[in-house]
């Protein structure tokens, strides 16, 4: 077998690092951890549509199964305070209205936790003002040198390029004003039902 097909999976190809060298990326700001992670799963159960088989006779496509969801759970995990991690679970014929009514309750307490209201630097968070930039790992100059305070609990990370700094600040503020502007889209305005949009009022 050929070098090349041994490093190819599904025909697309893998490059690895030659001995003795090392790998390293400019988009040190994709590092960045949310404040906040949330898990969610629905469960459901497989049923059976009543409804009669097929004509051999005519080609038609006859729905025989559809899922119907029975239980709904989710978790949230914070960042910067595991003691704050929640875990909430519901099951009933209503479980996704519940969901997300539950899930949209939770999202918007997270949004003006983290989002809405800017943290300010914990100056007694700092510990250490020497060393490699804390987000490209590179040496840093003396008159290069600034202090990086996380955006989110407003701690002290170490110290830090001030273009990478900068760097950091502008996608921050990038990501704010998306999300911002997400959950004001989805969350914030309640939907009015789209009469338009029904297409069928008959059947199971």
């Amino acid at each position: 077998m050929r070098l090349r097909e041994r490093f190819e999976c599904g025909k697309v190809a893998s490059f690895y690092s030659e001995p003795n060298t090392t790998t390293s990326f400019k988009g040190f700001h994709k590092k960045l951890s949310p404040p906040v992670v949330i898990y969610a799963d629905i469960e459901a159960v497989l049923e059976n549509y009543r409804t009669c088989l097929n004509s051999s006779s005519t080609s038609s496509t006859t729905k025989v199964q559809k899922h119907t969801a029975c239980a709904v759970s989710f978790y949230i995990a914070h960042k910067y305070n595991p003691d704050l991690n929640e875990l909430w679970t519901y099951e009933g014929a209503d479980c996704i209205q519940k969901f997300c009514k539950s899930l949209k309750e939770k999202t918007t307490s997270l949004f003006y936790m983290y989002w809405s209201t800017p943290k300010n630097p914990i100056a007694s968070t700092i510990h250490e003002q020497e060393g490699n930039c804390c987000a490209c790992e590179k040496e840093i100059n003396a008159d290069d040198l600034d202090k990086y305070f996380d955006q989110f609990s407003g701690k002290y990370m170490g110290p830090i390029h001030k273009n990478c700094a900068d760097c950091i600040q502008k996608f921050c503020k990038s990501l704010k004003e998306k999300t911002t502007s997400l959950f004001y889209m989805y969350w914030s305005t309640p939907k009015n039902p789209i009469a338009s949009t029904i297409h069928e009022q008959e059947g199971n």
